[in-house]
């Protein structure tokens, strides 16, 4: 019970005779912005931004052409999207500054470029190890049927500091195989 601000609902008149009010607690909430404001009974204001739980960094290769080895390296996506505050980005890596939960997804297209059966591997590494449920695979046939995209998407917890990076390999024949221009991104996106 507030002896002062809000809405008067009743009177008190104590042994004295003193007459106080009675006040109720009246609060607002205002939900037309970005953020929720929130106005307490003495008409203090808390902001509470909406979409802080949905903040993106992604990179993408816009070029291809990068050359899958038989030895794992990381895959360079070299260009760099939307980076809101609480990550870092590079041409290979995303790191983040919060810990929280994150919605990962990684997608490589591959081309085999010497009319040779082939196929790589690709997974999320965390700080330089493989997170589990990550792995996928690409098969080219040949020259005509040639292309080939794997998408993973893993929900992790992750800690301030760490670092994601994609990293691939060429798993089988001698053939050559290489990044596909347009085809292959890294999007890390905080959910709490």
């Amino acid at each position: 019970t507030l002896t002062s601000g809000g809405n008067q609902i009743a009177t008190y008149i104590n042994e004295d005779g003193d007459a106080h009010g009675i006040y109720e607690s009246v609060t607002t909430i205002d939900t037309s912005g970005t953020n929720l404001e929130y106005v307490d009974e003495r008409g203090d204001t808390t902001s509470i931004d909406l979409y802080s739980a949905n903040r993106i960094a992604e990179i993408f290769d816009v070029a291809g052409g990068q050359n899958i080895n038989p030895t794992p390296n990381t895959i360079t996506f070299g260009t760099t999207g939307i980076v809101d505050a609480g990550f870092t980005a590079t041409a290979n890596s995303i790191s983040v500054s919060i810990e929280g939960r994150y919605r990962v997804t990684y997608r490589v297209t591959t081309r085999v470029v010497s009319n040779t059966r082939t196929g790589a591997e690709f997974r999320l590494l965390n700080n330089g190890g493989a997170v589990p449920g990550t792995y996928a695979t690409t098969y080219q046939r040949n020259n005509d049927v040639d292309r080939n995209t794997i998408n993973v998407v893993k929900i992790v917890d992750l800690n301030a500091g760490d670092v994601l990076t994609v990293e691939g390999s060429r798993y089988s024949s001698n053939g050559t195989l290489n990044t596909v221009a347009d085809g292959s991104s890294l999007l890390v996106e905080r959910l709490k």
